[in-house]
């Protein structure tokens, strides 16, 4: 479970979304399987997190000119 959680965001970040939303798929049918204990609702949480949208950061430079 946790090298499913792991592989998602970088395959996210490769572009791969395709590969990313069949680990997912894989990750939440894992889940499913998984008896009741620390582990699950841990899983659960970090599934949670990964399924959560990401605000995009953008970074702004702007060139000042001297007056003179």
């Amino acid at each position: 479970m946790r090298s499913l959680l792991v592989m998602i965001p970088l395959y996210y970040r490769n572009n791969a979304t395709g590969k990313a939303a069949n680990r997912l798929q894989q990750a939440t049918a894992l889940l499913e399987s998984l008896p009741d204990s620390r582990a699950r609702v841990s899983a659960t949480i970090d599934l949670v997190r990964l399924l959560q949208p990401v605000p995009k950061v953008t970074f702004i430079t702007e060139c000042l000119t001297p007056s003179v």
